[in-house]
């Protein structure tokens, strides 16, 4: 299944500390509220199975920003028979960033885990064009760094 979600609060701003207790900030009840809405309006079934998460981040800008600190939101949003009981269920997690979007965006699948296997064929043709995708931007920003740095001889 493929859920899309609005850009998530980072762990630094899902959580508050009040009067000594840690407690879920507006933000992250926000994003949980809007992530669950999304889920009951695609009439998700709740999965009980091993999981695994494919998560690709679209940020809103191109401020730096660490891409680790965004998965405590989406994963308890969507937690607690949403589209799964519970994060433990979660053995693999495939986490990627990719081009901004506006307002920012995340899309995640959730793939049980059947008999060891992961991926599909489709999965890895899929995952192989990311790749490139990706190594073709690198490239394409490497070159002209070193056009830049050729010109300034």
């Amino acid at each position: 299944m493929e859920i899309e979600l609005p850009y998530p609060p980072s762990v630094n701003h899902y959580w508050r500390n009040v009067k000594g207790h840690m407690t879920i900030s507006k933000a992250g009840k926000a994003f949980r509220d809007r992530a669950r809405a999304t889920c009951l309006a695609m009439g998700l079934q709740c999965v009980q199975d091993r999981l695994c998460l494919e998560i690709e981040a679209f940020p809103p800008d191109r401020r730096s920003r660490d891409l680790d600190n965004l998965l405590k939101a989406p994963l308890d949003a969507l937690g607690k028979g949403f589209a799964y009981a519970d994060d433990s269920q979660i053995d693999e997690i495939h986490l990627y960033r990719r081009d901004c979007h506006p307002q920012g965006r995340m899309l995640v699948r959730v793939k049980p885990l059947s008999g060891g296997e992961v991926s599909s064929s489709d999965d890895v043709i899929h995952e192989l064009r990311k790749r490139i995708d990706d190594l073709d931007r690198e490239r394409a920003d490497l070159v002209e760094v070193l056009a830049m740095l050729e010109g300034d001889r």
